[in-house]
């Protein structure tokens, strides 16, 4: 699992990527990404976690996103990027 704090945007995507290409070396059989930790999240997060996706879906392997706060899923549904992936509670 991995579990984000604070903000997820511009400057702190591309830790993010670091982290999770580190989490796929070693060939997961499902990924969690924490969202609850999330002050905030733009679209350079969302296409951070977008990336992700396709990379899990590429590899074989599950990636499914434990929910963020409401102005978090916010983002989610303006998008309409709900549906892109899967939630657990």
């Amino acid at each position: 699992m991995v579990a984000l704090s604070g903000e997820l945007d511009l400057a702190s995507a591309p830790d993010l990527e670091r982290e999770l290409r580190v989490g796929e070396e070693t060939s997961p059989g499902r990924l969690v990404i924490d969202l609850s930790g999330l002050g905030f999240m733009d679209s350079t997060g969302l296409q951070a976690l977008l990336r992700a996706r396709e990379r899990a879906h590429e590899a074989g392997y599950a990636l499914s996103l434990r929910r963020g706060p409401h102005q978090v899923q916010r983002v989610f549904e303006l998008t309409k990027t709900v549906d892109a992936f899967t939630f657990d509670n």
